[in-house]
């Protein structure tokens, strides 16, 4: 049954992409020629092998589990007194092999209030791009972040880039960057990084994740 929907869904989809392509010839009305059943042919065969899973989903299984959190945050910047605050997170996958979620619960310390805050994550490896790619949001924002990047050379640090709108401040799509360690089999490092800050002490958040045992 399964292979059955995934070939009709395969024929939709080259259904698709070449109907696409004859209305655009059409509308130019430049007289090409329509694309050749060989050409759509391989066209599909690339489809496929492109969304095939490899080494790096597989990698996205070390962070399944349940881990306690411990965050710190430097409201007045790089090298203010950072406050503490702990919390959990759940890291399984959305999609079997492909897609991971996080869901985190944690408390944030605004000194004369403290905010529970939950966030919900997914990372997947995007083989087309051949780029990490993922989205973050929470119950205190309306904001959708979204975040691309490659572990570094040696494969020790996962390292993406995105952008973030900061209110407070006016500030549109400045550039952030977000960088996973992993010092140990269960013990995790996740590090926010203000780009606009400069070159050196970016570091404005940081996760310590400790797996539960």
């Amino acid at each position: 049954m399964f292979s059955n929907r995934f070939a009709a869904c395969v024929l939709v989809l080259g259904v698709l992409a070449l109907a696409s392509t004859a209305a655009v010839q059409d509308k130019k009305g430049e007289g090409q020629k329509p694309l050749a059943p060989q050409f759509a042919a391989d066209g599909m065969q690339r489809w496929m092998e492109v969304n095939k899973t490899d080494h790096r989903h597989a990698k996205l299984a070390e962070w399944i589990g349940t881990w306690d959190t411990e965050m710190r945050m430097w409201m007045g910047g790089p090298g203010s007194q950072p406050t503490v605050t702990k919390g959990t997170a759940t890291f399984s996958w959305i999609v079997e092999g492909r897609w991971l979620k996080q869901e985190a619960e944690s408390e944030m310390d605004m000194g004369s209030m403290k905010l529970k805050v939950r966030s919900f994550g997914q990372l997947g490896f995007d083989r087309y791009k051949q780029k990490y790619v993922g989205s973050n949001i929470d119950s205190m924002t309306t904001t959708l972040l979204t975040y691309e990047g490659n572990f570094d050379f040696g494969d020790k640090n996962l390292i993406l880039w995105g952008t973030m709108d900061e209110p407070m401040s006016g500030e549109h799509d400045k550039m952030v960057k977000y960088v996973w360690r992993f010092p140990a089999p269960d013990k995790m490092v996740y590090e926010v990084h203000d780009t606009s800050i400069g070159e050196e002490n970016t570091k404005v958040v940081e996760f310590t994740y400790t797996r539960r045992k």
